[in-house]
């Protein structure tokens, strides 16, 4: 009997228990509950704050290809490398490539005294006694030595394009940021070589905007970015470009904004690299002082606008005049003053 009765006691303890603390549990909600739903009304100020992701970019950045394939003789640059303009970073083997612009210079020599002994042969022939068409004939016979020379003229142009292509150059000055292959004295095709400049001095962050959040932006607005690779280190910025037309092909239209990075510390420019992604923001328009409250607060009706005021404890229902709405809130010009107590409808 002891048994059962310590049982019986153990249980009505436990529901005790479990009465408290589903009350303690409900009567936070509760409280939570009535917080959301009350709101009381001050003056504040309301700033909009737009911000897109991106990454960073450089205007001058051009990958260098060798106009023929053959065997690098020499590299002239690795990977960090700085290069001027204009500077050689690489040549390819010039032996056969000048053998072939000797014989085609040979060859333009050969039809140039063809084309002039064919002139000299040929030079009274439209006032000779022959018939039409032996003049037609002696005609497309000047006109061929023509088109000969013509020809050969072009194969020593092309020879000398392709010896001064076996050197090649940077059209730019920047960073060498890939070089490939790393070494010389192999045979490499077209497709296989490959070395890359990009001008640090024209590094951007560029970020995509949708219709709607372009007519936000304008070019020599200030924003601040804030790379992933660098948390918590804002740098200041100031877009210098929004494209006119719309780029890529994903959903739902979107122009391209370049921002340029201003002050960059010294920390932080030293290892910015192309391809890092970050966030920029802006701040948009702003009102200070204001009487203010949550859009939820607030109820339509036809061409009014209401909120429910709380006085002793009943709701009340009041007319306001809105204002400009800034970031889920609402500014409230006549109808409501600081202290007052509003309940969502």
């Amino acid at each position: 009997m002891q048994q059962i009765a310590k049982k019986k006691f153990l249980y009505f303890v436990i529901l005790i228990l479990i009465v408290v603390v589903s009350t303690f549990i409900f009567r936070n909600y509760k409280q939570k509950e009535d917080s959301l739903n009350i709101y009381k009304v001050q003056r504040k100020d309301l700033e909009e704050r737009v911000s897109f992701v991106g990454r960073v970019e450089s205007e001058q950045r051009v990958v260098i290809k060798p106009g023929v394939s053959g065997k690098l003789v020499w590299l002239g640059v690795k990977e960090g490398d700085y290069v001027k303009k204009g500077q050689a970073v690489a040549s390819f083997d010039k032996r056969e490539l000048e053998r072939n612009l000797r014989k085609y210079l040979n060859f333009y020599l050969k039809t140039r005294w063809d084309f002039e002994q064919t002139k000299e042969d040929y030079k009274d022939f439209e006032v000779w006694n022959i018939s039409d068409t032996e003049k037609n004939r002696i005609k497309r016979i000047v006109e061929k030595a023509q088109f000969d020379l013509d020809n050969s003229v072009l194969d020593v142009e092309i020879s000398k394009i392709a010896l001064e292509n076996a050197t090649l150059t940077s059209p730019i000055e920047g960073v060498v940021t890939k070089v490939e292959p790393k070494t010389a004295g192999v045979n490499v095709s077209l497709a296989e070589f490959v070395i890359e400049v990009v001008d640090p001095n024209t590094i951007y962050f560029g970020f995509e905007v949708d219709q709607e959040e372009v007519v936000k932006i304008k070019e020599g607005m200030r924003g601040k970015i804030e790379l992933d690779s660098f948390t918590g280190k804002q740098i200041e910025a100031e877009v210098f470009y929004i494209s006119l037309t719309p780029v890529g092909k994903e959903a739902g239209i979107t122009y391209l904004a370049k921002a340029s990075f201003s002050n960059l510390p010294e920390e932080i420019k030293t290892k910015l690299r192309i391809g890092m992604t970050g966030e920029i923001e802006f701040k948009g328009k702003s009102l200070k002082g204001v009487i203010a409250v949550p859009v939820a607060f607030v109820e339509k009706e036809e061409d009014k606008e209401y909120v429910y005021k709380l006085i002793k404890g009943k709701k009340v229902k009041q007319e306001v005049e809105l204002g400009e709405e800034i970031e889920g809130e609402v500014e409230v010009k006549k109808g409501l003053k600081g202290g007052d107590v509003i309940v969502l409808p």
